[in-house]
Protein backbone atom coordinates (compact mmCIF):
# COMPACT_ATOMS: atom_id res chain seq x y z
CA UNK A 1 0.00 0.00 0.00
CA UNK A 2 2.87 2.21 0.85
CA UNK A 3 4.66 1.81 -2.58
CA UNK A 4 0.89 3.07 -4.13
CA UNK A 5 1.01 6.09 -2.19
CA UNK A 6 4.59 6.97 -3.27
CA UNK A 7 3.93 5.76 -6.71
CA UNK A 8 0.70 8.18 -6.90
CA UNK A 9 2.57 10.94 -5.52
CA UNK A 10 5.39 10.59 -7.66
CA UNK A 11 3.30 10.92 -10.84
CA UNK A 12 1.37 13.95 -9.40
CA UNK A 13 4.48 15.12 -9.11
CA UNK A 14 5.81 15.03 -12.44
CA UNK A 15 2.19 16.38 -13.90
CA UNK A 16 2.72 19.49 -11.71
CA UNK A 17 6.21 19.73 -12.84
CA UNK A 18 4.49 19.32 -16.47
CA UNK A 19 2.44 22.11 -15.92
CA UNK A 20 4.28 24.57 -14.59
CA UNK A 21 7.02 24.32 -17.74
CA UNK A 22 3.60 24.34 -19.71
CA UNK A 23 2.84 27.38 -17.75
CA UNK A 24 6.11 29.22 -17.91
CA UNK A 25 6.42 28.62 -21.71
CA UNK A 26 3.17 30.28 -22.60
CA UNK A 27 4.44 33.25 -21.22
CA UNK A 28 7.45 33.65 -22.54
CA UNK A 29 5.48 32.97 -26.08
CA UNK A 30 3.18 36.09 -25.08
CA UNK A 31 6.13 38.64 -24.01
CA UNK A 32 7.81 37.40 -27.33
CA UNK A 33 4.80 38.65 -29.27
CA UNK A 34 5.09 42.34 -27.67
CA UNK A 35 6.63 45.43 -29.51
CA UNK A 36 8.90 46.55 -26.81
CA UNK A 37 12.19 47.71 -27.95
CA UNK A 38 15.20 47.96 -25.64
CA UNK A 39 17.05 50.82 -25.14
CA UNK A 40 20.51 51.28 -26.32
CA UNK A 41 23.63 52.68 -23.94
CA UNK A 42 25.39 52.20 -20.52
CA UNK A 43 22.85 50.61 -18.31
CA UNK A 44 22.63 50.97 -14.78
CA UNK A 45 26.17 51.70 -12.91
CA UNK A 46 28.05 51.01 -16.57
CA UNK A 47 29.64 47.91 -15.48
CA UNK A 48 29.81 44.67 -17.41
CA UNK A 49 27.67 42.68 -15.62
CA UNK A 50 25.14 45.61 -15.64
CA UNK A 51 25.00 45.16 -19.14
CA UNK A 52 24.92 41.49 -19.21
CA UNK A 53 21.79 41.80 -17.11
CA UNK A 54 19.88 44.20 -18.95
CA UNK A 55 20.97 42.05 -22.53
CA UNK A 56 19.94 38.80 -20.89
CA UNK A 57 16.27 40.17 -19.56
CA UNK A 58 15.93 41.52 -23.27
CA UNK A 59 16.11 38.43 -24.62
CA UNK A 60 14.07 36.35 -22.21
CA UNK A 61 11.35 38.51 -23.06
CA UNK A 62 11.92 38.24 -26.48
CA UNK A 63 12.83 41.63 -27.49
CA UNK A 64 16.01 40.68 -29.22
CA UNK A 65 18.40 38.20 -31.06
CA UNK A 66 21.22 39.33 -29.71
CA UNK A 67 23.48 41.71 -27.95
CA UNK A 68 27.22 43.38 -27.33
CA UNK A 69 28.71 44.67 -24.27
CA UNK A 70 31.38 46.94 -25.93
CA UNK A 71 33.85 48.44 -23.79
CA UNK A 72 34.08 52.40 -24.11
CA UNK A 73 37.57 54.04 -23.22
CA UNK A 74 35.68 55.42 -20.06
CA UNK A 75 35.71 51.70 -18.56
CA UNK A 76 32.08 51.87 -18.95
CA UNK A 77 29.91 48.97 -20.98
CA UNK A 78 27.54 50.08 -24.39
CA UNK A 79 24.93 47.92 -24.74
CA UNK A 80 23.68 47.64 -28.15
CA UNK A 81 21.20 44.79 -29.58
CA UNK A 82 20.35 43.26 -32.56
Amino acid sequence: MRTMKRKAAIAAGGLAAAVGISVLGAGAASAASSSFTPRTGVMGDGSYQACLEYGNTMAQMGALHGYTCTKLPNGQYYFSWY
